[in-house]
């Protein structure tokens, strides 16, 4: 808002407030700016701002794999090689096993969603 000096008709003073929720500011942040996503994260951050779990997952799968693959592997070598592995692996095996499906899914067409890397 801008207060006028009625004889100069020149800005005397500059009044400037906020009405914006700081998570409308958040949401607005993660969306990408292109329109038609060309990434994996663009499609990946489109699905944070449209609370879109399934996309989501779909746009994370493939390094869900990555990271859960690796700990079952560290987990065997430890259990290996000092007899203990780690108490995690069950459920990184679980995280691994849906992501290698989901993998499937989207190489066969059943599932759309992030490209797989």
């Amino acid at each position: 808002m801008h207060i006028l000096d009625p004889n100069t008709n020149l800005v005397v003073e500059h009044i400037e407030s906020w009405d914006v929720k700081p998570g409308a500011v958040v949401k607005t942040l993660l969306k990408p700016s292109a329109k038609i996503p060309t990434s994996n994260w663009d499609v990946l951050f489109n699905s944070i701002h449209d609370g879109d779990l399934s996309g989501i997952w779909l746009a994370s799968s493939s390094n869900v794999i990555k990271l859960t693959g690796a700990v079952v592997v560290l987990s065997f070598v430890l259990k290996l090689v000092t007899g203990n592995g780690l108490d995690a692996w069950p459920v990184a095996a679980a995280g691994f096993v849906a992501g290698l499906i989901t993998e499937v899914l989207k190489i066969s067409g059943v599932a759309q969603g992030g490209e797989s890397n």
